[in-house]
């Protein structure tokens, strides 16, 4: 029988707080364990941010490439309806006697605009919406659970 099936292994991880500041005061063996197990993992995380540190620093020279060509090739204005597939504040800014650099740098900073505002309303949106439905099911759940025992108790 391995050593990891084995009914009486003591587990690597605790399973909370508790248990690890009791194997802190009991057993300080287990948590030089946990703590060896806990190292290997933060390495992988290392490596994975890395990993994905540098493929963003890669991707960007590509999108600003592809910015410049959306630019440089006027392509907005390729599509058979242009009007109904760009919204209207798009072509206040994007004007077919702009220079290049100039459609650029609109193209550039009116995807950050976009992107910084749909970041915000997510954000915003998300965490108004998790702590109402947070605290309106806890509040529910713990009055039930709590009601529930109270009765159950009482009987």
């Amino acid at each position: 029988m391995s050593k990891a099936n084995h009914p009486y292994a003591k587990p690597v991880q605790p399973r909370n707080s508790l248990e690890l500041l009791r194997w802190v005061v009991m057993e300080p063996n287990r948590v030089k364990r946990y703590e060896q197990n806990v190292e290997k993992k933060s390495e992988q995380v290392k490596v994975f941010l890395k990993a994905y540190g540098t493929f963003c620093l890669l991707f960007i020279p590509f999108w600003i490439l592809s910015q410049y060509g959306i630019a440089y090739f006027n392509v907005p204005e390729l599509f058979a309806d242009p009007e109904a597939i760009f919204k209207e504040d798009f072509w206040q800014g994007w004007t077919l006697q702009m220079e290049t650099l100039d459609k650029f740098w609109f193209l550039i900073t009116y995807t950050y605009k976009g992107l910084a505002l749909g970041l915000a309303l997510g954000l915003a949106g998300g965490l108004a919406v998790g702590l109402a439905l947070g605290l309106a099911f806890g509040l529910a759940g713990g009055l039930a659970f709590g009601l529930a025992f109270g009765f159950a108790k009482l009987l």
